[in-house]
């Protein structure tokens, strides 16, 4: 589903340092269904960036629930998320009832300083 489609927008940043930082957030985890074992799966992730500018984590919590309104995979998650988040470095890690973890990992596309 196109972003613009979800029933949230994509938080600008919200927070501005006059420092380049190394920053990371790792969330709790979330739930949904998996969209290739059709059964409950968790979430998690990961987001990265070397930038002064940052996102509300809140508002990025409120992103993933609203891309897990419908069926994912780990992959699919993360190729919408860097979709989301170009500027960030995302790694999502999941699970459905029926196998272990997956880890998914996209770098980047651009550096936001």
């Amino acid at each position: 589903m196109p972003i613009d489609q979800l029933p949230i927008q994509i938080p600008g940043k919200t927070l501005s340092l006059d420092t380049t930082l190394e920053w990371s957030y790792c969330t709790d985890e979330f739930t949904g269904i998996c969209e290739i074992a059709h059964d409950d799966m968790v979430v998690k992730c990961v987001f990265r960036s070397t930038s002064r500018k940052f996102y509300d984590v809140l508002a990025i919590d409120g992103v993933i629930k609203a891309r897990l309104l419908s069926p994912v995979s780990v992959e699919r998650l993360a190729e919408q998320l860097a979709s989301d988040f170009p500027d960030l470095s995302i790694e999502v890690s999941g699970r459905a009832a029926t196998h272990g973890w997956i880890t998914a990992k996209t770098s980047a596309s651009r550096f936001n300083g």
